[in-house]
């Protein structure tokens, strides 16, 4: 069975649109539609992003860890024009409060969220998240960005035999 036809059956086998799961370190989910027929998209570009996503250090980390999980499910990356799917991202680090009579900082949350859309018609074709406490200055941001993505995709995209599932 093709890879893509594989997307096709995991996406109609998930009963829930949003699909969501604390696994391993990273609150995952993700949206998907599962009507659509996948089995015809083998390539990817990444859309022009916004300045501040794209041009930060954390920004160009993201898109190197998003770019090697496709590529080793057998997507190839071609110019915009030529793409299936087209990928766009974001990233961002916020405060999250609690309340407790009176407003307290919690922490620091992380959060990446990653978008692929049919190149044509630009219909969202899958949305996916992940989120974490983070302690910026104090871990390797390579890794826990690669981290991220690796257990995004593979909650959501890649079966066991390291293939593109949905």
């Amino acid at each position: 069975m093709r890879t893509r036809q594989i997307i096709g059956l995991m996406m109609g086998l998930c009963l829930a649109l949003a699909c969501a799961s604390k696994s391993g370190r990273f609150d995952t989910g993700a949206h998907y539609d599962t009507t659509a027929d996948y089995s015809g998209y083998d390539t990817f570009a990444f859309k022009p992003m916004r300045a501040k996503a794209a041009g930060s250090q954390n920004g160009k980390r993201l898109r190197d860890a998003i770019q090697r999980d496709l590529v080793s499910m057998g997507y190839r990356e071609v110019p915009e024009a030529d793409a299936d799917f087209l990928v766009s991202y974001d990233l961002g680090v916020y405060a999250k409060a609690k309340v407790s009579g009176r407003n307290t900082f919690s922490g620091n949350e992380g959060r990446i969220t990653v978008t692929l859309s049919d190149a044509r018609s630009g219909a969202t074709l899958w949305y996916g998240w992940a989120e974490a406490q983070v302690r910026p200055g104090q871990e390797d941001a390579d890794k826990v960005i690669g981290q991220a993505v690796d257990e995004l995709f593979g909650r959501f995209l890649r079966n066991e035999d390291g293939r593109s599932s949905g």
